[in-house]
């Protein structure tokens, strides 16, 4: 019996790194500011809204990339349960 895993984990990884990079693209841009505005409160709500997106982004990039990490942490393990079974299989 045979068993293949389409999903490799280092591809998950790799996923997981993309979301980091577009969250922290995220917060440079963010950081960059914009043009100054001559309605003060207009200017602050901008800086408010850059700044709920920024930390939003960053909270779902972390999340995304946690669990692509433990998937591919998964994959790793049930590679190695199923490399496990195959081989009991064949002696019987």
């Amino acid at each position: 019996m045979t068993v293949s895993i389409a999903v490799d984990p280092d591809d998950l990884r790799a996923h997981a790194d993309r979301a980091r990079a577009v969250a922290a693209r995220v917060e440079d841009i963010a950081a960059g500011g914009g043009a100054p505005s001559d309605n003060a409160v207009g200017h602050a709500a901008i800086a408010d809204a850059v700044a709920d997106v920024r930390r939003a982004s960053r909270e779902r990039a972390d999340a995304i990339a946690e669990q692509l990490d433990d998937a591919a942490a998964y994959l790793d393990g049930t590679a190695v349960s199923v490399e496990l079974l195959d081989r009991l299989l064949s002696i019987f």
